[in-house]
């Protein structure tokens, strides 16, 4: 077959550009970038290519948004050294569910930045949210939410172990975490904004009982469970209407017999 050969099978059956750019991106960020805290956003950036273009040849596709995602959450789980805890482990994360709204083309030959941070986490899944915006105008042309659900560890067990050997501070302005106010001791101002992290992320739920969460990301988990539920009760309600046609045809076919068998006896 030759090596042409080969080529053509390996670009027909996979995508090879996207398995390249991952590897070459996350070498990249293992050795070039700097580790953060994992609660703080990261942000990479990158231009929008002949390659990206929808079939009207001038903006970012919408899938191709998506899909510049996942080198966001990439760059953030290395950086934040949440992969390693994953490692650690043995658990894996996997992106459950997601919501996306795009509020403005992203024209091709655009330079754009990905901010892609923490913004909630539960008993199961880490909740992120991805910004995409412009550089010119630093305007966000795109905004999702998504739901990451760690299988083998619990979230808050791999926040802790990600903050292992970490000798930085969390800069607050740069995370999605919502502050709260809170009073100042006396000869301060009235309010103040708390700056400090639990000290067991374990046992964090006041963490985020005292925070006002945006009617947004409040919306998206709404959504998850009653998704979750509608998704059960049709299960179920298909599961008793196989039963009860069941139960019908079994019926039918004793009733059909009946007829038979008195027949016979009369003979």
């Amino acid at each position: 077959m030759g090596y042409l050969g080969f080529a053509v099978v390996l670009l027909a059956s996979f995508e090879v550009g996207y398995f390249l750019k991952t590897f070459v991106w996350t070498l990249g960020t293992r050795i070039l970038r700097s580790r953060i805290h994992p609660l703080q956003y990261s942000s990479i950036y990158g231009i929008v290519t002949t390659r990206d273009i929808d079939v009207f040849l001038t903006h970012l596709n919408n899938s191709r948004f998506l899909r510049a995602m996942d080198f966001g959450r990439f760059d953030h789980i290395f950086r934040g050294r949440i992969s390693a805890a994953l490692t650690k482990t043995k658990s894996n994360a996997l992106v459950s569910s997601s919501v996306i709204r795009y509020r403005k083309p992203l024209y091709i030959f655009l330079p754009y930045a990905i901010d892609t941070g923490v913004v909630y986490w539960d008993d199961r899944s880490v909740y992120y949210r991805q910004d995409v915006r412009t550089l010119h105008d630093n305007f966000v042309r795109g905004t999702a939410y998504l739901k990451v659900t760690m299988i083998g560890a619990s979230p808050a067990d791999l926040l802790e172990y990600a903050l292992k050997g970490y000798r930085g501070s969390m800069d607050w302005g740069k995370t999605f975490i919502p502050q709260v106010l809170v009073p100042a001791s006396e000869g301060g101002n009235s309010e103040a904004v708390e700056t400090q992290l639990p000290s067991d992320l374990r046992g964090a739920k006041h963490f985020f009982d005292k925070r006002s969460l945006p009617s947004d990301i409040e919306a998206f988990l709404r959504f998850n469970e009653e998704s979750s539920l509608r998704i059960k009760a049709s299960g179920l309600v298909k599961g008793a209407t196989k039963e009860a046609v069941k139960r019908l045809q079994e019926e039918q076919a004793l009733n059909s017999c009946r007829p038979t068998q008195s027949r016979m006896k009369s003979e």
